[in-house]
């Protein structure tokens, strides 16, 4: 979404915050002038007419103001060359503070609230998108995944900064609190399909956690956790995983040393999308054909294309083999080219997700 045209405080571009193009900066220029020639003015009538201090007070505010009331005394030559040129500057400057503060008010006041309610609108169109609270580097990072997947979400920072920044992007966002209700609601959480925090402090993301699962209990909710020991705590305010990033780092590092051609299949399944490959998750669900089978009776591999690498069982998460039964409620993670896994999926009656 493009910001308007000549938008100013703190959504205003850089550059043009300290631009004679800012309607602000043009108003409070203008003003100052005014109130230089409003001095000049009085000390000019003072000097050359020889009025006291009241008097060319009063004489320069009627000049400026052109309201043509009469002079306290007939004007010198000198005094009417004065007088001119005060009318001119001032007749100038007026007009030139007046168009400023009609772009102001239209920029701030109706281009504002424009932008507002048109955020307002696609953001209320959206339905089972993610929010991610918070847009610092991780932040970041998950909505380059989010989009690169072509999924929808919701960007929520208190930034004033962030503001500016995302104001130039085509990213749906909300300026506020994650941790307050208001904030949240706005984002959509309660048609959202998953939240992930990735706020500062372990403090923020235990609140935006809380405040996030009273809104909504069926949200997939996904936390930052800073300190290892933390982790308990998100899980206990509501968070469906917790990440670590420096566990998650150094456990990729090391494995970059002792396995790296693994590291290097699972990243380039993962994220290249040169690789042709998909991977996904698919829940099995009440009904469906292959409740009770085998994994080698049901010949997922013969018959569309994918591999079962793995499933959860409620909170166990395993390798399967052969002689495996397929349970109802199980999540079978699955990997194969674009389209089968989806195809595998409505196959047999599940809720295809997918999970890169």
């Amino acid at each position: 979404m493009q910001a308007p045209p000549y938008e100013a405080g703190p959504f205003a571009r850089r550059g043009e915050r300290y631009s004679l193009r800012n309607p602000f900066l043009r108003l409070r220029v203008a003003l100052l002038i005014l109130l230089m020639l409003v001095i000049i003015g009085t000390g000019g009538y003072h000097l050359i007419e020889g009025l006291n201090p009241l008097d060319s007070l009063y004489m320069t505010i009627i000049t400026l103001a052109t309201v043509g009331y009469r002079e306290l005394s007939p004007p010198t030559p000198g005094g009417k060359i004065f007088t001119l040129a005060l009318i001119l500057c001032g007749v100038t400057t007026s007009a030139w503070a007046l168009q400023a503060l009609f772009q102001t008010l239209l920029s701030e006041e109706l281009g504002g609230t424009v932008s507002h309610r048109r955020m307002r609108r696609r953001i209320d169109a959206l339905s089972g998108h993610y929010i991610i609270c918070g847009y610092g580097r991780m932040g970041r990072h998950v909505a380059n995944e989010l989009g690169l997947k072509g999924l929808p979400f919701v960007v929520v920072d208190p930034s004033d900064e962030v503001a500016e920044e995302l104001a130039e992007t085509a990213l749906a966002w909300v300026k506020g609190d994650a941790r307050e209700d208001s904030t949240l609601r706005e984002a959509g959480v309660d048609r959202a399909a998953g939240l992930i925090t990735v706020a500062p402090s372990d403090a923020d993301n235990v609140f935006i956690t809380l405040t996030a699962r009273g809104l909504n209990p069926r949200l997939d909710i996904v936390a930052r956790s800073v300190y290892l020991e933390n982790e308990p705590k998100l899980r206990r305010a509501g968070a469906d995983r917790v990440v670590s990033p420096y566990r998650i780092g150094g456990r990729r590092m090391a494995a970059a040393v002792i396995s790296p051609n693994v590291i290097e299949f699972l990243e380039a399944a993962l994220y290249n999308p040169e690789v042709n490959l998909e991977w996904a998750e698919m829940r099995i669900s009440a009904g469906s054909g292959f409740i009770g089978q085998r994994i080698v009776d049901a010949r997922f591999r013969k018959r569309f294309g994918v591999i079962v690498v793995g499933l959860r069982r409620g909170e166990a998460i395993m390798a399967v083999g052969p002689d495996e039964e397929v349970a109802e409620g199980d999540v079978l993670i699955v990997l194969g080219a674009p389209g089968q896994v989806k195809q595998f999926a409505l196959a047999c009656g599940g809720e295809w997700e997918e999970a890169s």
